[in-house]
């Protein structure tokens, strides 16, 4: 064993120094600094450093500084965090407030079995009747909606889009198209993959941040 692995490590120099030892460790110390001079000067030094930061003037933060600090820290909350918040802001504070949201979701459904109830009481209405009726009705509403879509859509700038999006690939051909869709899956696997990692899994995010105690 060298001579230089017999030394104290700078760390038990430094707590002999600052008076942090028990007494064993002490009296260890103590017996190497007889017959080393290298670890006297350091001792020395170590001593009159701490020496020199003791008469350093203490300079405490003001009452409320740490209150302050953490004020104006501003924690962006990812997108379900910001949509559970706001959901819960939404929620009903009061049981007054709770049957009140109660029955205006229930109402719409009473209303609809009332009339229902209605309708089958009066004669000649039957089920099967009814159900052709509405069936009737709500196909009248769909091919509405649907040609108001249609007639919006095919004069838009999405209607132009869509036809050359049409030529781009017929011109490219199959074996260019499944390239595009194999290149698509993959780019949208990998950023799935990089949400996942930054939004979901939490514990493995990077914790490389300075810490202060007021």
């Amino acid at each position: 064993m060298s001579e230089t692995l017999n030394h104290p490590e700078h760390e038990r120099l430094q707590a002999y120094a600052a008076k942090e030892l028990d007494g064993g460790d002490t009296a260890v110390i103590e017996a190497h600094l007889t017959t080393c001079a290298r670890c006297r000067v350091e001792v020395e030094e170590l001593h009159s450093l701490f020496v020199m930061l003791s008469s350093l003037a203490y300079h405490a933060p003001a009452a409320g500084f740490a209150d302050r600090v953490m004020a104006r820290v501003q924690v962006r909350q990812p997108w379900f965090a910001r949509a559970a918040d706001w959901l819960a802001g939404l929620a009903p504070k009061s049981t007054r407030a709770w049957a009140l949201t109660t029955a205006m979701v229930a109402l719409p459904a009473v209303a609809t079995t009332g009339l229902v109830w209605w309708l089958m009481s009066r004669p000649g209405v039957t089920v099967q009747g009814l159900w052709v009726i509405s069936s009737e009705f709500a196909a009248r509403v769909l091919s509405g909606a649907w040609s108001w879509v249609w007639s919006y859509v095919a004069g838009s700038a999405l209607a132009s889009w869509a036809a050359g999006a049409a030529e781009v690939v017929a011109s490219v051909g199959r074996g260019g198209l499944g390239l595009g869709v194999v290149m698509f899956a993959t780019l949208t696997a990998a950023s799935v993959w990089i949400l996942y990692q930054n939004l979901f899994r939490t514990e493995a995010r990077r914790t490389d941040y300075a810490s202060f105690v007021f």
